[in-house]
């Protein structure tokens, strides 16, 4: 799995490098903010109260096929997931709660590379856009906040789908300036045993820079 994480970095690397090859359209970075959950569903009378966690999403992309309305996106993102969560303090004296919560805020990290179709439109001086396309997602590091003893048992790997739209500014220093909205949901769970399944999902704001 590392040795394919390798490549990948090094064909972004070698991509950038050779900017002026006919397939290649343009790369550059996107950087923005993450709105993370995750889903524990129980096979048992519990629920949990999950609410989104913002994180960082960070990374690199190079856009290959210069089609009149489709191109191809490679990209290779540090993001956060995970999820908050307000646990009601109680007492004796106040068993339904003090009106005080205590607030835990579990954290896993990603090393993120989704494969992408760009359907794009130009109109004059924009060019909005939509993105589709699998996703594939490596832990490399946690902050359980609490939750150890399953959060030490997440999956090494995730695989998903990413969905969003974007626009893009042409500017007259660089290629474009970007803005892009995604839903990236994930296939397998992330966690399980006999009586609980855990999945990520996440929605990225990112803005970006194309060179």
């Amino acid at each position: 799995m590392k040795t394919q994480i390798l490549k990948f970095i090094c064909i972004i690397i070698l991509a950038s490098t050779c900017t002026q090859a006919q397939f290649i359209k343009g790369y550059g970075f996107k950087v923005g903010a993450v709105s993370a959950t995750q889903t524990w569903n129980y096979n048992i009378d519990i629920h949990r109260d999950m609410e989104n966690r913002w994180g960082i999403d960070a990374g690199v992309y190079v856009e290959l096929l210069d089609l009149p309305y489709i191109s191809i996106l490679g990209e290779l993102h540090y993001i956060q997931k995970g999820f908050m969560e307000e646990i009601p303090i109680t007492t004796m004296d106040q068993p339904e709660g003090t009106g005080r919560y205590l607030v835990s805020k579990p954290r896993v990290d990603y090393l993120s590379l989704p494969l992408l179709a760009k359907i794009r439109y130009n109109v004059e001086t924009v060019s909005p856009y939509i993105l589709i396309g699998p996703r594939f997602d490596f832990l490399i590091g946690k902050e359980p906040d609490g939750y150890e003893i399953i959060y030490n048992k997440f999956k090494k790997n995730d695989m998903g789908i990413s969905v969003g739209v974007g626009i893009e500014i042409p500017t007259s220093t660089i290629q474009a300036v970007l803005f892009e909205f995604k839903y990236s949901p994930t296939f397998n769970n992330s966690y399980s045993n006999d009586i609980l399944t855990i999945k990520n999902q996440s929605f990225e704001l990112l803005v970006g820079i194309k060179l």
